[in-house]
Parts: C-alpha cells; sequence; structure tokens
C-alpha cells in the first residue's frame, strides 16, 4: 500500500529560442510542495542527459516513488528506456498530443490510468499500469486528472517562458 504523502517529482519543459528549460517539482502526495529543480541546455540531444541530471540533483531524489514527465514532448517515447537506465526510479510519461495511438519502445508499457472519472493515457516503464493508477489517485486533487507536481511544474515553465519573452521584446 502506498503513503498518502509520496514523493514525486512531476516534469515540465518548453523549448524556445533560448534553449530547452526543464523544471521539475517535488511534492509529497497532493497535499505540500518539497522542492522545485531546473535546469535549462541548448544542444537539442543533450535533453535526456538534463533531465537525468534533474532528476539526479534532487534533494529528494533517494525517497522518489515515482517521476511523472508532463508531455510526450519533453523527451521522446523511445528514450524513456535510456533515462529510466539512468535513474532507476519509475518513469509515466503522461501523452497528451497523440495524433493516433503511440507505438510504445520494447522496454514500455502504454495503457490508460483512471483518474477521478478520466481515462488519462500513459507511457510507464519500472511501473505497471495498475501502480500508475495508485501513484495517481494519491498524487491527483479530486477535480483533476494529472498530478500536483506535474500541474505546478507546468505553471513555473509557463511563467518562465512568459517572462523570458517580455525580455527579449
Amino acid at each position: 500500500m502506498l503513503k498518502r504523502e509520496i514523493r514525486i517529482l512531476g516534469l515540465s519543459a518548453a523549448e524556445k529560442k533560448f534553449g530547452f528549460l526543464a523544471v521539475g517539482v517535488v511534492y509529497r502526495g497532493s497535499l505540500w510542495l518539497d522542492g522545485v529543480v531546473s535546469g535549462i541546455t541548448k544542444d537539442r540531444e543533450g535533453r535526456v542527459s538534463l533531465v537525468s541530471r534533474i532528476i539526479k540533483d534532487c534533494k529528494q531524489y533517494s525517497q522518489l516513488h515515482a517521476v511523472i514527465l508532463a508531455t510526450e514532448e519533453i523527451i521522446p517515447n523511445n528514450a524513456l528506456s535510456e533515462l529510466f537506465s539512468e535513474v532507476k526510479i519509475p518513469l509515466i510519461m503522461i501523452l497528451r498530443h497523440q495524433a493516433s495511438r503511440p507505438k510504445p519502445s520494447p522496454d514500455t508499457s502504454y495503457t490508460h490510468v483512471r483518474v477521478n472519472k478520466n481515462l488519462v493515457p500513459v507511457f510507464t516503464v519500472g511501473v505497471t499500469g495498475e501502480d500508475a493508477e495508485k501513484l495517481f489517485a494519491i498524487c491527483c486533487n479530486p477535480s483533476s486528472k494529472i498530478p500536483e507536481a506535474v500541474r505546478v511544474a507546468e505553471l513555473i515553465v509557463g511563467r518562465a517562458i512568459s517572462s523570458a519573452r517580455k525580455r527579449h521584446e
């Protein structure tokens, strides 16, 4: 049984003129924000190593139960296995912009997680679909279909991009 205050790292990212910005937010369940980590790279091929470094540099790294990526645009799904082998923490990638049913890589699983009467398509590595659903149940507010850690990471990325855009105008 999973505890109500398990630590989850939610990751969001954006690519703009200045580079690829990734932000991670650690939440204890859906209750408390526990930490924020970030990084930036201009190297398009360096996304996986940036995300890996962000996860490993997280102060709560040894206590993380899972990492949830906000969208398939952070890293390609075929890189999930590579990331998993580097960080050794279960990964869940939320699929938001899928045009057709994506093809999982050999080590990943494609499933739907039921959250607050919604079905959310995800790729998982290192965790079963059933356990991913339990994680989402703990980490989502009753009115949401994405974990709080992911929601807050997306807010921070959005604000950072907005601020950078205003400075360059």
